[in-house]
């Protein structure tokens, strides 16, 4: 009796196409999965622009780019004083989140009336420290980013009442435009994070700017981009620390300038976007895309721009990383009134 069936050849050949149109269709899919991620991400960032414009129409200002209350007698922070406010506080993150749909994290955080570091300081308003370690603000994370929500990293530690770096705070994958310009002066570390000098971005140190300051238009400058936990390049996985919904000055238990001055919440022009090496120049030898751009989006970083609108960003974009303002395009989307207009880019 004659059976039906399969030779092994014709099996193995069956199994060899199957791989075949697997091994196709894999990248196929993956392509897609993030592209899925990246509208996402890009959504996030249209929501935080519209947050921003709306916190501008309640206010007629921006929110601050964090803020510091001045605990040197009144007198005015200059130069590195501000390494003696060892505590933490609020970043512009915290002050949008009755316009993203997170008025009752705002309400349990009160910013206005609290410090961070009194919040982060046991006893002292538990029921708000909870709420702020516990925040998982859907809005504020990129789904292509990788890394973990907590880990061990200093860069992740804010600081209480009493400078003990130890509490574990939640990762966030956006920040602020600081400044456009080089990232060192003798004193004061990266130039324009955490201090007045080289500030010309939309957020600074108890900064106020109006879209009104925004001078070269709204259209043509960059408020906010992405920053991942971390990324792939090189081979290896390059650790960047993603932002966080607040500052620290640790006041030497972290000894990277860039990060004790407002590079949790902001960033600064003079790192290359998705940098991946790591620079010798800083203490800890911090990679560089922990004070930059990055994401895990390949080819660049999506920003919001002044008016709301998103763009992807080159990681190859005409960019001057030396000491001062060079006039190169990523400068120029950054400094909110240099009078260097690009239009198309």
């Amino acid at each position: 009796m004659k059976r039906n069936g399969f030779t092994l050849i014709e099996l193995l050949v069956v199994i060899a196409i199957i791989a075949t149109l697997v091994a196709i269709l894999l990248p196929a899919v993956q392509q897609a999965r993030e592209a899925a991620r990246r509208s996402t991400c890009k959504n996030n960032l249209k929501q935080i622009g519209l947050a921003l414009h709306n916190y501008h129409d309640t206010y007629r200002v921006l929110p601050p780019g964090w803020v510091h209350f001045n605990t040197l007698n009144g007198a005015a922070l200059t130069g590195d004083q501000n390494d003696g406010l060892v505590e933490s506080h609020f970043g512009w993150p915290v002050y949008i989140l009755p316009f993203i749909e997170q008025a009752a994290l705002y309400d349990a955080l009160r910013p206005g009336d609290y410090k961070l570091s009194d919040i982060l300081t046991d006893g002292v308003y538990p029921t708000a420290k909870t709420a702020f370690i516990g925040a998982r603000i859907s809005v504020y994370r990129c789904p292509s980013d990788t890394g973990a929500e907590l880990n061990d990293k200093s860069i992740r530690l804010l600081a209480n009442n009493a400078n003990v770096a130890d509490v574990q705070t939640p990762v966030i994958n956006y920040v602020g435009a600081n400044t456009s310009i080089g990232r060192f002066t003798a004193a004061n570390g990266v130039v324009g994070v955490g201090t007045t000098q080289g500030f010309d971005g939309a957020f600074g140190l108890n900064s106020s700017k109006k879209f009104s300051d925004i001078q070269d238009g709204l259209s043509n400058t960059i408020v906010v981009g992405e920053r991942a936990f971390e990324i792939k390049a090189g081979g290896q996985t390059r650790e960047c620390g993603a932002g966080v919904l607040g500052v620290h000055n640790p006041n030497g238990q972290d000894s990277a300038a860039a990060r004790r001055k407002g590079a949790n919440v902001t960033f600064g022009a003079a790192w290359t976007i998705n940098g991946s090496f790591a620079d010798a120049t800083q203490a800890d030898n911090k990679q560089n895309c922990a004070y930059g751009l990055s994401s895990n989006h390949d080819g660049g970083v999506q920003v919001v721009l002044g008016d709301g609108g998103v763009r992807f960003i080159s990681e190859n974009v005409e960019h001057n990383t030396t000491q001062g303002f060079d006039g190169s395009t990523f400068e120029k989307l950054i400094a909110i009134s240099d009078g260097q207009v690009i239009g198309e880019f």
